[in-house]
């Protein structure tokens, strides 16, 4: 529900179309290494803030191997009519804090533009079989976590209403 306005705004530009999104999430997953896009196994994710207690119910129902907590931005796939429109999108996405935006790939007469912010982490959980946090070191990681993931929904916020005021 986050990205709804967002969405709706792009939506009633005639020269955008959404193709994906997410509204930015807190996951916890398997995987040797950060990063292994296609390597890893989600044991779980939330759209909103978690507790410290959610990470560890996670990892005991699944008693990975090796776990990481990731902080992911949004993320969204528009469709643009032309390269200008494209460009005015990601001026536009970047003035409000969509800072690792650009230009994905060009299909035929259509552009298609990446948009995402800045806030992303990723913590160890577990290494090797062995939990690497005391439960108020956990506690403080989470509590980042959470403000990291409110400050990207804020900006989904932000951009929604400048694009509701512009006309692109």
């Amino acid at each position: 529900m986050d990205m709804l306005p967002l969405l709706e705004a792009l939506n009633r530009l005639s020269d955008y179309y959404t193709t994906s999104s997410c509204s930015g999430r807190i996951q916890v997953y398997e995987a040797v290494l950060p990063g292994l896009k296609f390597d890893l196994k989600t044991i779980a994710k939330w759209h909103r803030a978690v507790e410290p207690g959610e990470i560890v119910a996670a990892i005991e129902a699944v008693k990975p191997r090796n776990a990481w907590l990731a902080v992911l931005p949004p993320i969204l796939h528009v469709t643009c009519r032309s390269l200008d429109a494209a460009n005015r999108l990601l001026h536009l996405a970047r003035e409000s804090s969509f800072k690792h935006s650009g230009l994905l790939v060009a299909k035929g007469d259509r552009f298609v533009v990446e948009l995402t912010a800045t806030e992303r982490m990723e913590s160890p959980l577990v290494v090797d079989g062995t939990l690497v946090f005391k439960p108020e070191i956990l506690e403080k990681v989470v509590e980042r976590a959470n403000m990291l993931l409110k400050r990207s929904k804020h900006k989904i916020s932000v951009l929604a209403y400048r694009l509701s005021g512009q006309t692109c």
